[in-house]
């Protein structure tokens, strides 16, 4: 009789702690998921599409760091999309006009250098929005993971009273 009783009250006690446990898990909900397509970057949180400007406003509530990186991403994709049409229309130019003006190599040449460096700026701009959404993600797991030292005391759990073990 005496063991039976002594199961009845250390199993709620062993449910709670585990209830404790899942507590401290990271929500996949939380954590936002980049995807590349063919038109741009597809941003989710869970199952839900995010615009980039929500993105941007969840990044500018939750982790200063990431949200200016990605200030700076956004920047390097408007160099490189203004750089890659005047470098191309400066190679359409130069190479239609090459024939009748001397300076059409030359103009062409220099669109060149634009397109080249639009390239950079767009590499940059891709490997910036990847950084800044894992600081964003890092960031989440370690509020709530972290722990300095494990914890153990008895207190109120979901399940009513019961041993609670933080690590």
């Amino acid at each position: 009789m005496k063991k039976h009783l002594l199961v009845i009250f250390l199993f709620p006690c062993f449910l709670s702690i585990m209830q404790g446990q899942n507590m401290n898990q990271l929500s996949t909900t939380d954590s936002i998921i980049v995807q590349e397509g063919f038109f741009g970057f597809r941003y989710y949180q869970g199952s839900e599409r995010l615009r980039s400007s929500e993105v941007k406003d969840i990044l500018r509530g939750n982790n200063n760091d990431a949200y200016k990186l990605w200030n700076q991403a956004m920047l390097h994709n408007g160099l490189s999309n203004v750089a890659a049409i005047v470098g191309g229309g400066m190679v359409g130019y130069g190479l239609t006009v090459g024939d009748d003006n001397s300076n059409g190599g030359t103009i062409a040449v220099i669109g060149l250098g634009l397109v080249v460096g639009s390239l950079i700026l767009a590499s940059s701009y891709t490997k910036k929005i990847y950084r800044s959404v894992d600081m964003y993600n890092s960031g989440l797991r370690q509020s709530a993971y972290f722990r300095s030292e494990p914890e153990i005391h008895f207190g109120f759990t979901s399940n009513g009273m019961g041993l609670i073990w933080r690590f």
